[in-house]
């Protein structure tokens, strides 16, 4: 009798099963009918006084579905799948999953990769965990990527002066958390570079009025400096506006 999962070859020595096979490919049409047939019959005859319960749970573990609108992820009813895991299996299980992200790390992801990403998360509730990691990892991005010319300008008068200075430093004292342009913790003092364009000269936007009070009110200096002023500024001129702010 020829066993499920193996194949015998003419002199009925075994040999191994080959991968990826379907049933038919391995046993002909008729065979696989009558083999699947079995199967069905013996999982009737396991079952016919209803499933155990050990079974049921096995079954809901590895079933366990996504639901929208619920926060952990899984059916009402239903387990995580690594609930019932020794603490060994668990740890080995995130280790792997810290290789995969390791590894996965400086890797180039496409436009149409990142839009499927996007389109799959969209609508899914976050925990107030998950969306505590997203602030922090907000936090350490450099934004924008490339300092502006009139930041460059006014780092280089810092340097001149000798004043050490942070760039894109992440204020997350106030309310509206943001990082600034550039911040000098000797004296407190925020400076901004304020494009004409994007900041609305002469008036400003109004996230920069609320930042701004914000910042006052947490004991920072701020010095908001526009694109006009920074091209026709000397650092003579500069050093004036930084001791009087």
């Amino acid at each position: 009798m020829v066993k499920l999962g193996t194949e015998y070859n003419k002199d009925k020595r075994k040999t191994s099963f080959r991968k990826g096979k379907t049933l038919v490919e391995l046993y002909g049409e008729e065979r696989a009918k009558l083999i699947r047939e079995a199967i069905r019959q013996k999982a009737l005859e396991q079952f016919k006084d209803g499933m155990p319960e050990e079974t049921k749970k096995k079954i809901g573990l590895t079933n366990s579905i996504v639901m929208k609108g619920n926060v952990n992820g899984f059916e009402k009813g239903y387990s995580p799948w690594n609930k019932d895991l020794t603490k060994e299996t668990n740890f080995i299980i995130k280790e792997m999953g810290k290789k995969i992200s390791v590894s996965g790390k400086g890797r180039i992801v496409s436009k149409e990769t990142r839009k499927k990403i996007s389109i799959s998360n969209k609508g899914k509730p976050k925990s107030e965990k998950h969306k505590e990691r997203i602030k922090i990892a907000r936090a350490k991005q450099k934004i924008p990527i490339k300092d502006t010319s009139i930041e460059i300008k006014i780092q280089n008068f810092l340097k001149q002066l000798s004043i050490d200075f942070f760039t894109h430093q992440y204020i997350k004292e106030i309310n509206h958390s943001y990082q600034c342009d550039i911040l000098i913790p000797s004296m407190n003092l925020v400076i901004e570079c304020d494009g004409d364009y994007w900041h609305k000269y002469p008036i400003g936007t109004e996230i920069d009025h609320i930042r701004t009070k914000e910042l006052i009110k947490n004991g920072f200096k701020v010095l908001r400096l526009w694109e006009y002023e920074i091209k026709a500024m000397d650092i003579n001129k500069f050093k004036e506006r930084l001791e009087n702010g």
